[in-house]
């Protein structure tokens, strides 16, 4: 058996126009665009580590289980019944006036 990749960095190949830093959902797994690219094209994911993420007004507490809410394009505490994909988990606390939340993917 041989490693394939480090798993890191997903290929994507875009159904829509990505900018770089868009968060892209593929099945289950969150990924952050590394670059841009346009309707067909193959980019690089990073679905690894902790980013600054646009979050909701709720407070999320320190390792608690983060969603990506695509409706709203934002991390939330709410899974909304299962309509919002795990993302990971709070890498620090947020306060309801903070609106972003570091959040380390795909825990």
């Amino acid at each position: 058996m041989q490693i394939l990749r480090n798993g890191k960095k997903m290929d994507y190949t875009c159904a829509a126009a990505v900018a770089m830093d868009d968060v892209i959902v593929v099945g289950t797994v969150v990924g952050i665009a590394s670059t841009a690219g346009a309707i067909g094209d193959i980019i690089a994911l990073d679905v690894e580590g902790v980013y600054e993420l646009k979050a909701n007004t709720a407070a999320i507490t320190q390792g608690a289980k983060v969603y990506w809410d695509a409706t709203n394009k934002e991390i939330t505490a709410d899974d909304n019944d299962g309509a919002n994909v795990a993302a990971g988990v709070a890498w620090a606390a947020k306060a309801p006036t903070v609106l972003v939340a570091a959040v380390k993917l795909n825990v």
